[in-house]
Parts: structure tokens; sequence; C-alpha cells
């Protein structure tokens, strides 16, 4: 999972997708283990291995949500030159990406998967030791092989392909970018 870089911005995007990338490895390999265990255990300790690899896929998707909206961030300050704050920061950067400026194509489709994916991201945060809804889980977690992230690489090639071709060249930083990938542990 990466797309080819020209600038900087692309280095530092290549980085979070490999994390990206590890993190869905890891959501399918519970997801797999899940489904080897059902015929091995009782209900009781079914439901607490299952409980437990929810809360592995539920942490995969939190950290993959948290990529893509630190790419998206990275984009909007590198490209745009601004990046939303408020309240509702994390819903308007969903839908400055969207839009298509003259500094660039739209990034993503305003699709209900990703949006969907930013809501799980919000109640995984605060959930506070409740189960996650097993069923809610593997949705997402299929929404998110199958739609979130092809539709993200698709935009990011899309973006690489016009400011290397439309542009003419690799894309200037802007001052005091530095080397930080915009992950925070």
């Amino acid at each position: 999972m990466k797309v080819e870089p020209s600038a900087p911005l692309f280095i530092r995007t290549n980085v979070k997708l490999s994390r990206i990338a590890a993190d869905l490895d890891r959501a399918k390999v519970a997801r797999s283990d899940m489904e080897g265990v059902a015929t091995h255990l009782r209900r009781e300790e079914l439901e607490r291995v299952r409980d437990a690899l929810n809360d592995c896929i539920g942490r995969a998707l939190h950290n993959i949500y948290c990529g893509v909206e630190s790419t998206l961030e990275d984009i909007a300050e590198t490209v745009d030159g601004e990046k939303p704050s408020g309240n509702r920061w994390h819903s308007s950067l969903l839908d400055q990406m969207s839009v298509p400026t003259s500094k660039r194509p739209a990034v993503i489709d305003d699709h209900a998967e990703l949006r969907d994916l930013m809501r799980f991201r919000h109640v995984f945060r605060n959930v506070y030791g409740e189960p996650l809804r097993h069923e809610e889980v593997l949705a997402h977690l299929e929404a998110v092989d199958e739609v979130v992230l092809p539709k993200f690489l698709s935009g990011l090639d899309r973006l690489e392909r016009y400011l290397r071709v439309d542009i003419g060249g690799p894309l200037k930083e802007p001052s005091g970018s530095g080397d930080d990938d915009g992950i925070k542990p």
C-alpha cells in the first residue's frame, strides 16, 4: 500500500500507509483467529475471546482512521495551506478534502463509509470498557478493506499525478514543515 513519491508529502504519506497496512493486517488476523476458535471454546470462553478480538480489530480500525485523517491533515496544510479548526474540524476536514480546489483535485469521495469509520473511531475512544458489537466491528473492517482504503489510495494517486503533471514537478513544502510524519503516539 503506497503511492509513488514525488515530494516530501508523499514520502510522509507512505510512512502512514505502511502503518495503516500493518493495522489492517492485524485486524484481518484477529478476524481469522475469531473464526478459528469458535468451534473449540465453551460459550463463556468464546465471549471473552470474541470481546478481546473485537477490541483488537476496533483498535486497528481506530488507528486506520487516524492514519487516514493524519494524511488528510498533511494534505490540507501542505497543498491547501490551511486545515479546519473548531469543534467539528474532523468532519470539516472530510468536507474540505472531498471538494476539488484550484490547487488539487478532490482527494476523497464524500462517501458514507469513511464518515461511518470516523464515527466508529469516536465511539471506540469513548466506550469506556463496554464491549464492541461484533457484527458492527466486522462490518467496519469489511468496509475499510473493500471501500475506504481502495478509494483513499485512488484519491492519493490522483493527487500525486495532478501535482506531478499539472504543476510540473515536485510540490514545494511550506516553511516549517519539518520531518514530522503527523502521527502522534
